[in-house]
């Protein structure tokens, strides 16, 4: 049986409109990881969503094979728009590594001994986060608003 877990802040009310809220001061946030990968290359952080609206703004310009936009069903226009998505995201992910989350993760540990126990902590964390997340129609699911601890290796949103 695996033991999933997941970690939510302390919360103490104090007042009406204020509250003690428990920190993780070894936490960082995966946003680390890109600003990482695009500063290796020469770029900036916003380059992958620059170029991600850019695909998407142009793929939506251009007319599908032989068809027009004006006289489309709304639901062959939203398999297009998807399919436009989906090009632009495959396009981006050209740009990083397969093992860039993997090489910022083994810098954030203390030592390469932890990197085992880490990577294990790491994924079942992302797992049950990404559940309870969906379960509870959280969203915001940004590199920006997602953290590693440092300490435990747990997510924190």
């Amino acid at each position: 049986s695996r033991r999933l877990l997941v970690e939510t802040p302390i919360l103490i009310p104090t007042g009406q409109h204020t509250r003690l809220v428990s920190d993780d001061p070894s936490a960082v946030a995966t946003s680390r990881a890109i600003e990482q990968v695009m500063q290796n290359k020469g770029g900036a952080m916003d380059d992958p969503l620059m170029k991600f609206r850019t695909m998407c703004s142009e793929g939506a310009k251009r007319p599908s094979a032989g068809e027009s936009t004006s006289g489309a069903s709304p639901s062959l226009l939203r398999e297009q728009s998807l399919q436009i998505r989906q090009e632009a995201y495959a396009s981006v992910c050209e740009d990083f590594p397969d093992t860039a989350l993997l090489s910022w993760v083994a810098e954030c540990v203390p030592d390469q001994g932890h990197l085992y126990v880490a990577r294990h902590t790491f994924t079942l964390s992302a797992a049950v986060t990404g559940i309870v997340l969906y379960m509870l129609a959280i969203g915001s699911r940004r590199p920006q608003n997602i953290f590693l601890s440092r300490r435990s290796a747990h997510l924190l949103h």
